[in-house]
């Protein structure tokens, strides 16, 4: 990947910026930039941390999309010239603490025209304070496709610098902006940068979500899938217009355009606002399916296949793409990008060789990351049940990281998998650093056991896999819902898996894989994968639990039996799919907390009751209907005093006061416990030699100050844990202070 990591160089490093320092009388570090006006970088957008930012540069003659030497004598714009721009920190003392090289694309007017001198870097700030961007602009034969970057030779605004200001994160932002960008952090799910681990529960479906008459030039094309049923075989997404704007369920804010083909932006906005209304957080996105089943998205000026067609660009049509996907992480809603299908016409779109990096191949890739790789959430997926080989994809991964500066997820997908779940690519590429997901294919009843085996056959390589299952054999329609909850949906979760569903092959009213145009059909489904994810985000520590099933025994064996997901001796989430039958566990010696939630409704039933625990404790009956599907929350009663303590329960009120920390003995790391009460501050002690940290499961907690010896520390709890949650702290540092200094943290 282009990147710097921990720079700790002085800012003369960026002499060739232009940029000259002066020292005012105040001792205050000011950057004076000199640029040619003509040249200079315009940026844009809302200079907030985690918010998406432009850099606009124009200069020089006028280009088309369609430019080339063969049609005007002019350069092609997408492959003869490059931008790159270097992203860079300063911390308060002027020192650089990291860059970030970031691809541009050229842009025609800026605004979505097809011609112009426009070229366009998208960035979003990791850190709040003062940026500094370097451009890189150079001319040569195909330099867009080289990573060396003294390639070419410097051109109109190459060198070019400015420094902006990033305000801090807006936890009040929709969606991804107050959570950060989305990042493969070694373990089994991904996490937010600013806080909180990450549960997928998506859709796979309409695969062909952009080939609909909202974006421009979009045609569906002869071959493929029949798409009867669709008007002019792409869609519209009638049933979502009314979900548009604020007499929707969206608002002001929402994008408007209309397409060249006579078509507008309101119902895949709306679908959008639909899913996010829904909290489905991850969407299936295939932005070339040329030669595959749809063959009615695609990038290019034109679908014909020729080399000129591959290697320029639909200015417009992207620049649409650009909105509705940026529209969608405001959502809430994860991209699954999906680069290329199995279909040989498609795996074949940009050389006879599949298995080949061609430089058209790599053009694609380039234009990919560039106008889309500032979103906050995004997975690259090469291909839908691919067959190229285990060095094509570790080729095309390793230069997909090395254009992507933002380290998103990299996967591919798998054909149908044996009821085993083996899968020889992915044998072969475990442990390899270009990838940190996988994406599966199965069928319903095996989907957890594949989830099982990929999550503890990636762990032993070195290298934990985000394990996704990403389409089941049986496809979701209105009328299945309930059957692949209890077959599939606990089955993957409570093996410790994210999923997004897949619609099949059914006729109309609900639509298949290509042409469902409703996504209320499954609507239920979407409540159920919700309750399902939210009881793992607000009762448990679920990145630090493992498959546990062996600890239940003697249950119904209906849909295989009990799911359980287990931090062993901690905290404990079970799904019965038939709770007729409930078994017994296998707990360590302990008193306990057990409590039922209906997986059908979302909810709790009753009180969390008190039972101890031991090597084979039965299990009480299940509420009514016991004959139904339920699930169970089993945790350990922690002591007033307990000083191990390292989970975060919402909803515990457990408070220690002043006389039981002033108690513990002072070589022992202290906790402290304080609850969130809405926006009222809540004083805590802050001792001089006592240093408190987050601890590492709290979700969505963000930690602005932790040194010791200060006076005063600041703790911003995100939007993440609901009001009235408990959050911890723990003093790392031995105890020595009285209870005089206190210090606030507030919500």
């Amino acid at each position: 990947m282009i990147r710097i990591n921990n720079c700790v160089r002085n800012f003369r490093t960026f002499q060739n910026a232009r940029l000259t320092r002066s020292i005012i009388a105040a001792g205050i570090a000011l950057f004076i930039l000199t640029v040619s006006p003509s040249f200079a970088g315009v940026v844009q957008g809302q200079l907030v941390r985690w918010h998406p930012v432009e850099v606009h540069f124009s200069g020089g003659s006028n280009f088309c999309e369609t430019s080339s030497e063969a049609t005007d004598g002019k350069r092609n714009p997408f492959l003869d010239r490059r931008l790159n721009v270097t992203f860079t920190h300063l911390d308060a003392q002027s020192q650089a603490t990291h860059s970030l090289v970031v691809p541009g694309f050229y842009a025609g007017d800026g605004a979505g025209g097809s011609c112009g001198n426009t070229w366009v870097v998208r960035f979003t700030p990791d850190s709040e304070g003062t940026w500094v961007y370097t451009a890189s602009f150079r001319q040569g034969t195909n330099i867009n496709l080289s990573l060396n970057p003294t390639s070419g030779t410097s051109l109109l605004f190459d060198g070019e610098s400015d420094v902006f200001t990033v305000a801090p994160t807006d936890y009040s932002a929709p969606g991804f902006l107050s959570r950060g960008m989305l990042r493969y952090t070694g373990k089994h799910y991904l996490r937010h940068a600013g806080g909180g681990f990450f549960i997928k529960g998506g859709t796979d479906s309409p695969e062909n979500l952009f080939g609909a008459d909202a974006f421009d030039d979009t045609f569906d094309q002869f071959g493929g899938v029949d798409t009867t049923g669709l008007t002019n075989g792409i869609h519209s997404y009638p049933s979502h217009v009314a979900d548009f704007g604020p007499a929707g369920l969206g608002s002001a804010s929402d994008p408007f355009w209309t397409s060249n083909i006579g078509g507008d932006s309101r119902g895949v906005i709306g679908l959008l606002n639909y899913l996010g209304s829904r909290n489905v957080n991850s969407i299936y996105f295939l932005p070339m399916n040329l030669g595959g089943d749809g063959r009615d998205t695609y990038p290019f000026v034109s679908p014909n296949g020729s080399n000129f067609s591959n290697t320029h660009y639909d200015i417009s049509k992207l620049y649409q793409w650009n909105m509705t996907l940026n529209h969608a992480q405001r959502q809430g809603i994860m991209w699954n990008c999906v680069l290329g299908e199995t279909e040989t016409g498609n795996e074949q779109w940009f050389g006879p060789t599949p298995n080949v990096l061609t430089d058209q191949r790599k053009l694609f890739y380039r234009e990919m990351v560039a106008r889309f790789g500032y979103l906050n959430g995004i997975k690259w997926n090469i291909g839908e049940e691919t067959d190229q080989t285990v060095d094509a994809l570790s080729n095309f991964a390793t230069y997909i990281g090395e254009l992507d500066p933002f380290d998103h997820p990299i996967c591919f997908h798998t054909n149908s998998l044996p009821s085993d779940g083996s899968y020889p690519k992915y044998k072969k590429v475990l442990g390899r650093p270009q990838f940190s997901a996988c994406s599966l294919q199965h069928a319903p009843n095996v989907a957890g056991s594949h989830v099982e085996k990929w999550r503890t056959d990636s762990a032993l390589s070195g290298r934990k896999w985000v394990v996704d299952s990403d389409e089941q054999l049986t496809g979701l329609s209105s009328a299945n819902q309930e059957f692949l909850r209890k077959a599939t949906l606990y089955d993957v979760l409570f093996s410790g898996g994210n999923i997004e569903w897949y619609f099949g092959a059914f006729p109309f009213p609900d639509g298949n894989d290509l042409t469902a145009e409703d996504m209320r059909t499954r609507s239920a489904m979407w409540d159920y994968t919700w309750y399902a994810r939210k009881f793992l985000l607000e009762n448990v520590a679920f990145h630090k639990m493992q498959p546990a099933d062996h600890v239940v025994t003697g249950e119904s064996n209906d849909f295989g039996g009990a799911e359980v997901l287990a931090w062993e001796g901690d905290s404990y989430a079970i799904y019965w799919p038939s709770a007729a039958k409930t078994g017994s566990i296998d707990l360590p010696n302990g008193t306990y907390t057990f409590q039922w939630y209906n997986p059908r409704t979302g909810t709790f039933v009753g009180n969390a009751v008190p039972f101890v625990g031991s090597s084979s404790t039965p299990i009480e009956r299940a509420p009514s209907p016991a004959s139904e599907d339920w699930v169970a929350l089993i945790r350990r009663v922690l002591s007033p005093n307990e000083l191990s303590l390292t989970r975060f329960y919402p909803g515990l009120a457990n408070t220690l006061n002043d006389a039981q920390i002033a108690g513990a003995m002072p070589s022992s790391p202290i906790l402290v416990y304080f609850s969130v009460l809405g926006t009222t501050s809540v004083p805590l002690q802050n001792c001089p030699s006592v240093s408190f940290n987050l601890r590492e499961e709290m979700l969505g907690a963000v930690l602005l100050a932790n040194k010791v010896g200060e006076k005063v520390m600041s703790v911003d709890i995100m939007s993440g844990p609901p009001l009235g949650t408990t959050v911890y702290l723990q003093a790392i540092a031995p105890f020595e202070c009285s209870v005089s200094n206190v210090t606030t943290f507030t919500w």
